[in-house]
């Protein structure tokens, strides 16, 4: 799963030995060698077909971190 590109979008505010661990090592090879790429928003999915030039766009998923629906609670299991 790729959260952000924050290390691409902002290579010179973080540390160039950490950011070219992050980004050249992990998150390139991770890019072009998976079969499905998960992300957290339709926005970094976008950014990471861009950024990437990624030739197969539709390997990139996203998945809200948000519940999709709220569950109702019976009287007797609500709180207060």
């Amino acid at each position: 799963m790729i959260y952000d590109l924050i290390p691409f979008k902002y290579k010179y505010e973080i540390n160039g030995k950490l950011r070219n661990i992050v980004r050249n090592y992990f998150t390139t090879n991770a890019v072009y060698n998976s079969d499905v790429i998960l992300t957290i928003s339709k926005s970094v999915a976008n950014e990471i077909i861009e950024y990437f030039d990624l030739k197969t766009p539709e390997k990139v998923k996203y998945i809200y971190p948000a519940v999709s629906h709220i569950q109702q609670l019976d009287d007797d299991e609500k709180i207060g």
